[in-house]
């Protein structure tokens, strides 16, 4: 499920760059934010999890690395959220 919605973001990252109307990247950009969002609350604590000690690895170096993922991912579709409004406007 992780690379399926990283396959997703990727995908529509790489159409960001290829198709040139605002608009358009606007609502691609809301998708990743939306996909993010989805690879943030639900996937690493509802669907998946991780492992149930939290001694194991992938409680100490996974989760925390995920959410430092999503979460650099989510200010950067804000950021260009914001910046694609603005730039509408104009």
């Amino acid at each position: 499920m992780y690379i399926a919605t990283g396959a997703l973001i990727a995908l529509l990252g790489i159409c960001i760059i290829i198709i040139s109307d605002v608009k358009i990247q606007l609502g691609l950009t809301i998708g990743i934010f939306l996909a993010d969002i989805v690879s943030a609350s639900f996937l690493i604590n509802k669907f998946i999890g991780l492992c149930r000690d939290p001694e194991m690895a992938c409680q100490k170096a996974a989760l925390p690395a995920l959410i430092v993922i999503c979460s650099l991912l989510f200010a950067g579709a804000v950021f260009y959220m914001i910046y694609l409004e603005r730039k509408t406007r104009v």
